[in-house]
């Protein structure tokens, strides 16, 4: 009997019992269980008399609710309080010779007394409810649900196969056999070169000539189109006026480069 009063605490503990609360409902129901120390009369709910604190009786030992617990006895007396505003009363009060409750006071039920041990009973405890489940999974979009009975794993679909799309190479031109070959010359492809003829400083820098000059007695006209400076290393843009061979410069930068060509005069010591 003690095992079946066990087992009602454990499937009727309600879930805001705490751990401490079903330790002593259940050591208590345990030792209610006992046909041969506690026996019951007709109407009689399970009781017990273990006591809070082990105690000798008879000359024997016997264990009590902090000893079965490990609790304190403050403990003891804090968790049968709870259950009590729980809805689950297990001490027993006492009764006068009226079969009424015996009241302190204060208007409270009084458990124990002086000559009087505390006594607990075990109430009744419905089982709790088990949670409803579906007799079906629910499945979604109208499919059907998979065989729960099967153990092979679910396996995805598998993925489309992505072919990767490569952008056209732009088709090279080639010239049919027979097609003329375009006069004009292709351009340069270096966008940093300048196309324009350099100036003449620029020129001047790089060593080029900017503008070919002839070589005196060589390819010279005397018309007013054509005058140019018979210097070689003339950087005048300007035509040479009528009547000149060179600008006036020039004349006079030619004149230091012949007198700097001459020979020096050896100088005669006086003897």
């Amino acid at each position: 009997m003690g095992y079946e009063l066990r087992r009602m605490i454990r499937d009727g503990a309600p879930p805001e019992w705490s751990p401490l609360m079903r330790l002593v409902a259940s050591e208590i129901a345990d030792d209610a269980g006992d046909p041969v120390a506690h026996p019951l009369k007709d109407g009689e709910l399970p009781w017990s008399a273990i006591p809070v604190e082990g105690e000798f009786r008879h000359g024997r030992w016997r264990d009590g609710l902090t000893e079965r617990c490990g609790m304190s006895a403050r403990a003891v007396s804090r968790v049968l309080a709870d259950l009590a505003a729980a809805g689950y009363e297990m001490r027993q009060p006492i009764t006068g010779r009226d079969g009424k409750p015996v009241m302190d006071k204060r208007g409270r039920l009084v458990f124990a007394a002086k000559g009087h041990a505390l006594r607990f009973v075990v109430p009744p405890l419905v089982p709790r409810e088990q949670p409803q489940s579906s007799p079906e999974p629910a499945s979604f979009d109208g499919q059907s649900s998979p065989d729960l009975a099967t153990n092979e794993p679910q396996r995805s679909p598998e993925p489309a196969s992505i072919t990767p799309q490569r952008s056209p190479l732009p088709a090279a031109k080639v010239a049919e056999f027979g097609d003329p070959i375009s006069p004009v010359s292709p351009q340069s492809l270096s966008p940093h070169k300048n196309q324009s003829p350099q100036p003449p400083l620029l020129a001047a820098v790089a060593g080029v000539e900017a503008h070919p000059v002839a070589v005196s007695g060589e390819g010279r006209t005397d018309s007013a189109e054509s005058r140019q400076c018979g210097y070689a290393q003339c950087r005048i843009r300007t035509p040479v006026p009528a009547g000149r061979g060179m600008h006036e410069g020039c004349e006079r930068f030619a004149a230091l480069k012949a007198q700097a060509a001459r020979p020096p005069v050896p100088f005669a010591v006086p003897a």
